[in-house]
């Protein structure tokens, strides 16, 4: 699945928004264009590590 550079920086403001404690085992993205998708946020870190990475580079 592709996802957009711009689509992946509002999810990732969104996380550190809203995904602040560590009890807290679902999130829910809601997109005009994507039905709402609930994810494990376990599964979501290292994403988080590895996309704040290459912002961090680029």
């Amino acid at each position: 699945m592709r996802i957009h550079r711009d689509y992946f920086r509002d999810g990732f403001d969104f996380l550190r928004e809203n995904v602040v404690s560590p009890s807290f085992k679902k999130w829910e993205v809601v997109d005009s264009t994507v039905p709402a998708m609930k994810m494990d946020i376990s599964v979501m870190n290292p994403l988080i590590r590895a996309q704040e990475e290459l912002f961090r580079v680029s």
